[in-house]
């Protein structure tokens, strides 16, 4: 590789008087060169670089206002999700303090039913004693009758003389109410 550089710079000519290493030349065109480089640097810089740069910073802007909107947003959504939170768990408590009334409710409700219950079943029980109660005057004023009936027969049979048997129950009914209406009712 040195030694194709070197080939190089032995095939190239001398340089000239007024030159710098061959490349430039110190005359007028070297002043035209750097005042059109300048120009153009200026023209460039005026109509390339200072739009591109405002491009650049309105871009730069417009990207930070959207960072900033963006962070606004995910303050809100934030805010939102712990509002939500809060309301899912009052709504969640609610729902609890529902049900505990329901059951609450349906505890009273069936207690009072028990009790709605046990009453018409003291009733029906009342009524049953009582119904008995007169089922039995009934027999006992039966069987008074009956025994009336087969007193009266008999005492017809002791006596072999016929007595009404309207006086036989009167005299009955007389010494009936004299012993006691308790004798029977045991």
């Amino acid at each position: 590789m040195i030694s194709n550089f070197l080939s190089v710079l032995a095939l190239t000519e001398a340089p000239k008087a007024g030159t710098i290493m061959g490349l430039v030349s110190l005359d007028e065109t070297l002043v035209f060169q750097i005042v059109n480089t300048i120009v153009i640097f200026l023209l460039l810089r005026h109509f390339l670089f200072t739009p591109v740069k405002a491009m650049i910073e309105n871009r730069q802007n417009m990207i930070t206002d959207q960072l900033d909107d963006a962070k606004i947003k995910n303050e809100d959504a934030e805010k939102l999700i712990a509002d939500y939170d809060e309301r899912i768990h009052g709504i969640e408590e609610k729902g609890r303090t529902m049900i505990r009334e329901a059951s609450t409710k349906a505890e009273t409700r069936a207690s009072e039913i028990i009790k709605d219950a046990e009453k018409e079943a003291e009733l029906i029980k009342k009524r049953a004693e009582k119904e008995i109660e007169r089922e039995k005057h009934k027999a006992i004023n039966e069987l008074k009758d009956d025994i009336v009936s087969l007193s009266l027969l008999a005492a017809s049979k002791v006596l072999e003389k016929d007595i009404d048997e309207n006086q036989h129950k009167s005299l009955i009914n007389q010494f009936l109410e004299e012993v006691g209406d308790t004798s029977w009712q045991n």
